[in-house]
């Protein structure tokens, strides 16, 4: 044994060294002909003579003789691979202590993170049946020098590579499981970074995510279409525990908000279509339409509109929604509820009502629509608040078949003969039919 000795012991210390000196390389001489035929070879790798931190000349000699017998076992195939095979010990990567530890007491967790692991094709690693074993072993040989350990994946590694993780529904419980881990052992700031799913796999921060009120599939399948920013904020079911604290709610006054503000963006209506036509300047068709809503937007509003009136009947909303149904030729068949505070109903069958008759009067050909056409005029003209709609767009045909705008035409008193609109038509050089 080595020891700090006086001058005169420094004698007896170099014959110790070199009597150390030849038995390692003894063995390291049979370990390189023979490892390959050794069972469980990988047991010899456990070694440790580094005894404190001492700066003493033993010690030293003893972190001189650890290096030398880590490069050795670095460079064998003492580590089983896949299918079997075996590869250098310097080739793979292993959990940091804190994981090894915390693996070692929650399997769980270790299942977790291999899951991580193997989806990253860069890192080399044990098999998981091995890898808490080299993690221990590669982290004693290198307990005193931990800045040359190349080996270990660190917590920051893991919460780098989910990041770099495109999340599908198989991957939920480990990822699940690391978030848990991170907030309840002293690592919820990485939960700052985005690793949290939302409803649709997608990475969060947690001050991002919301937590959604128990919303049915198709009304959330309607925000989806009407207000995706909103909906992306909606946090995984699977993780609500883990943004508990420090998320707000997404209920009904909140999706009332997103849905209002997606309404007043819409372009309704304005007066360039109206004042063209009537003024008989060309007008672009394709660029007017492209004012009108969605198809997909049309048929979200459409099943938001079948909710809120889902225990309804008989009144002006229900029978503009059976109009508005047929005009669009789509008839949603929802069994959801929702709270009527969600929306004001009237918010949809505005928008839809200006996009149907808007579509109607660009619509070159009528023909196939002027029975829904007078159907709908006859119910918005019952009600004072719905008149607008008559005025602004082309609902009333003339005596030639020809729709126009309301400012357009005049009413007919008491019939005109028709000895005399002929009359009027020869001497005014006019068709007083339009």
């Amino acid at each position: 044994m080595l020891r700090f000795n006086p001058q005169a012991e420094v004698h007896h210390d170099q014959i110790n060294k070199d009597i150390i000196r030849e038995a390692s390389d003894a063995l390291k001489k049979y370990l390189t002909y023979k490892y390959l035929n050794l069972t469980d070879v990988r047991f010899l790798c456990p070694i440790n003579f580094v005894k404190g931190k001492s700066d003493n000349e033993t010690n030293q000699y003893y972190q001189e003789l650890q290096k030398e017998w880590v490069s050795f076992f670095e460079c064998l195939n003492l580590v089983e691979y896949e299918d079997g095979k075996t590869i250098p010990v310097k080739s793979i990567r292993v959990l940091s202590n804190e994981l090894y530890l915390a693996c070692e007491q929650d399997v769980s967790l270790l299942d977790a993170i291999y899951n991580l692991l193997s989806k990253a094709v860069h890192l080399i690693l044990p098999k998981k049946e091995e890898l808490l074993f080299w993690s221990k072993v590669i982290n004693e040989w290198y307990v005193d020098n931990e800045a040359e350990n190349l080996h270990i994946i660190s917590i920051d590694s893991l919460v780098s590579l989910i990041q770099e993780t495109t999340i599908t529904e198989s991957d939920l419980d480990w990822l699940h499981k690391l978030c848990y881990y991170f907030k309840n052992n002293g690592h919820a700031d990485y939960l700052n970074k985005p690793i949290i799913p939302n409803e649709e796999y997608s990475l969060c921060i947690q001050k991002e995510l919301v937590k959604p009120a128990n919303f049915g599939n198709k009304m959330k399948a309607i925000l989806r279409t009407l207000v995706p920013e909103s909906v992306k904020k909606f946090v995984h079911s699977r993780f609500v525990d883990i943004v508990e604290e420090g998320s707000s709610n997404f209920g009904n006054v909140e999706a009332c908000v997103a849905l209002g503000s997606y309404f007043e963006s819409l372009t309704l209506y304005d007066d360039s279509l109206r004042n063209s036509l009537i003024a008989g300047v060309p007008v672009d068709i394709n660029q007017h339409s492209k004012k009108r809503i969605s198809y997909d937007e049309v048929r979200a509003i459409m099943d938001l509109y079948k909710l809120l009136i889902a225990n309804s009947y008989g009144g002006f909303p229900e029978r503009c929604f059976n109009l508005l149904s047929e005009y669009y030729d789509y008839y949603p068949d929802n069994t959801e509820e929702v709270a009527k505070e969600v929306l004001d109903v009237r918010k949809c069958y505005n928008a839809l009502l200006h996009d149907a008759l808007l579509g109607f009067t660009l619509d070159t050909d009528k023909s196939s629509k002027t029975s829904w056409i007078l159907k709908i005029v006859e119910e918005l003209f019952k009600f004072k608040d719905t008149q607008n709609f008559l005025r602004n767009y082309q609902v009333y045909p003339n005596q030639m078949g020809t729709y126009k705008y309301a400012s357009q035409l005049k009413k007919e008193e008491f019939g005109i003969p028709k000895r005399l609109k002929g009359l009027y038509n020869e001497i005014c050089n006019n068709n007083i039919e339009k």
